[in-house]
């Protein structure tokens, strides 16, 4: 089973759309390490998975 995501950043309006398997650990990554891209910002929410 896969999860699509949408993420918001409030700081640069930004949002993200993406798909994992494991949204858990994906999500983590996210906040705590990330992609060069997305590691700089730090209030990342998720707003919407399916």
């Amino acid at each position: 089973m896969f999860y699509v995501y949408i993420i918001y950043s409030k700081s640069i309006d930004q949002y993200y759309i993406g798909s994992t398997a494991n949204l858990i650990d994906r999500l983590y990554r996210t906040y705590n390490s990330g992609s060069k891209g997305r590691k700089k910002v730090k209030d990342w929410e998720l707003l919407y998975s399916k």
